[in-house]
């Protein structure tokens, strides 16, 4: 994690960024009027229906300042809706948002939408920018419904543009630009008022793995600067390694919430066992609802997978019962479980 940048750290970054004088003093006496950093945002029973069906039932989690925080989920497992509801887009039917500052006092943020508005910034998953628009027009458009000064819009899309690396395509329709690099633009239109939390909601779905590791790496250098960053994705490897905290959402229930060490710390003693028979696996699998040392079972084409933290108890088990039965294993190993696996343990089908 890494803290804000100071006044005087921010004004010599902003004036090497090319910022001239005047704007910077303006913009430093701007965020000097601002709430400061929340020590955190908490998430208090938050809970949301839609038509009768439970989406989101009480959730609870918090988010360090300047944390890197991802949330993992399966389609459908609420991941948009809290998004949604953490900028403001939809009200909970239960719980409460706050941002908790320094001094203690906690803001709830369903009553200062407006306060939500200055801080968060969101990049949806679907492109919020519109395509016949430039890249610049679009940043100068997005920065005048943020009030940004007629005479400050431009300098502001220039370092915006430079910081998303989109350099020699101002000028683009966004239309014309590449998948890349209409996220890039929908992340610097999430930035036009400087906010101090960005959300970002499946911002590498659909990318080449080249372009994800690029857009990654922009996040990292957000995040570098202090902004607090909320990533939602189904992209459990890309959260381990860039992530300072991974949150579970699984059926509207945050099933865990930990760093990618304490995942492993909490389950250094589970071992992966994968047993491939010769022939169809349904003859293994029936032998196996007799079979007790293994704490989840999941089939991987022919293949089936026990997680157990008996390992030894459970291969001599395995092949006492599938000598009895007749069954040659093609193959049989015993490893450790990756993260990936870890986490989608938590999310049940």
């Amino acid at each position: 994690m890494v803290p804000a940048l100071d006044s005087a750290s921010l004004k010599a970054t902003l004036l090497n960024a090319g910022w001239p004088d005047s704007l910077v003093s303006e913009y430093n006496e701007l965020i000097e009027n601002e709430p400061k950093l929340p020590a955190s945002i908490i998430l208090t029973g938050i809970t949301k229906s839609f038509e009768g069906k439970s989406v989101l039932n009480g959730v609870n989690f918090t988010i360090a300042p300047g944390e890197l925080f991802g949330i993992i989920g399966l389609s459908g497992a609420g991941k948009t809706t809290l998004l949604n509801i953490l900028v403001g887009f939809l009200q909970p039917d239960a719980g409460t948002i706050f941002l908790r500052l320094p001094n203690g006092q906690d803001v709830e943020l369903e009553k200062k939408l407006e306060l939500v508005k200055r801080m968060v910034g969101f990049s949806a998953q679907h492109p919020s920018f519109y395509p016949k628009l430039t890249v610049r027009e679009n940043i100068e458009h997005f920065s005048a419904l943020y009030q940004v000064p007629l005479e400050q819009r431009r300098e502001l899309s220039t370092m915006l543009i430079r910081g998303v690396g989109l350099d020699g395509s101002e000028n683009v329709l966004a239309q014309n630009l590449s998948g890349g690099m209409q996220k890039r633009l929908d992340i610097a239109c999430a930035m036009v008022h400087r906010p101090k939390i960005l959300i970002l909601d499946e911002p590498t779905a659909d990318l080449d793995p080249l372009i994800r590791a690029q857009l990654w790496k922009l996040i990292r250098a957000i995040n570098s600067q202090g902004t607090t960053i909320i990533v939602a994705s189904h992209f459990i490897g890309e959260l381990e390694r860039n992530c300072s905290k991974i949150a579970v959402l699984n059926h509207g229930i945050i099933a865990d919430v930990d760093s990618v060490d304490g995942y492993r710390k909490k389950n250094g003693n589970l071992y992966e066992i994968t047993l491939e028979p010769s022939g169809s696996r349904n003859e293994l699998l029936e032998i196996l609802k007799s079979h007790k040392n293994y704490e989840r079972l999941v089939q991987r084409g022919n293949k089936v997978v026990l997680y157990t933290s008996s390992p030894k108890k459970a291969l001599s088990e395995l092949v006492a019962l599938s000598s009895d039965a007749g069954i040659k294993m093609k193959s049989v190993k015993l490893d450790k479980p990756s993260l990936a696996e870890l986490v989608h343990n938590l999310m049940s089908p």
